[in-house]
């Protein structure tokens, strides 16, 4: 259920950045639903037969929801910095997921690393990357504010 909200979640917020409404978007838009069904039924069945390469949809659409994201995001905020949203939620999240692969065995005397490379997945990889846009979208926001008060100031004197 984490990778459905999830993926609906990123899916919306890319559908939400569009400036327009065309073929294009609605061809994404399918996609991302096409996307969402292979992942909601692939993920059960590889756990259940545990086989992890059932996990690569999951990785994939989600690849696409964060380029859709950073493509729209970086039209409607024009600043080259968008290219950390992705850099983050996807090249740092993947790398530690990566990592992890190696701390899976609990015979393994490292394995207490597995927790923290899932911490570091979510909140130096992802959560890091949600932030960074945030941020923009706030500096975005603040450089408006400043700029109307700047040209109100300017049109009482």
């Amino acid at each position: 259920m984490f990778y459905f909200f999830s993926i609906s979640g990123f899916a919306l917020w890319a559908d939400g950045l569009s400036q327009e409404t065309n073929t294009v978007t609605h061809i994404i838009n399918i996609i991302f639903a096409i996307g969402l069904l292979t992942v909601s039924i692939l993920y059960p069945i590889g756990y259940k037969y545990n086989d992890p390469s059932l996990k690569i949809p999951i990785y994939i659409v989600l690849i696409l929801a964060f380029t859709v994201l950073t493509y729209r995001g970086y039209k409607l905020l024009q600043d080259w910095k968008m290219i950390f949203v992705p850099v983050f939620s996807v090249g740092v999240n993947l790398s530690f997921i990566s990592i992890l692969e190696n701390y899976t065995d609990p015979n393994n005397p490292h394995f207490v690393y597995n927790a923290l490379f899932h911490i570091l997945h979510d909140l130096a990889g992802t959560l890091a990357g949600l932030a960074i846009f945030m941020w923009l979208v706030y500096q975005k926001g603040i450089i408006q504010v400043q700029q109307t008060a700047s040209d109100e100031i300017q049109l009482n004197r």
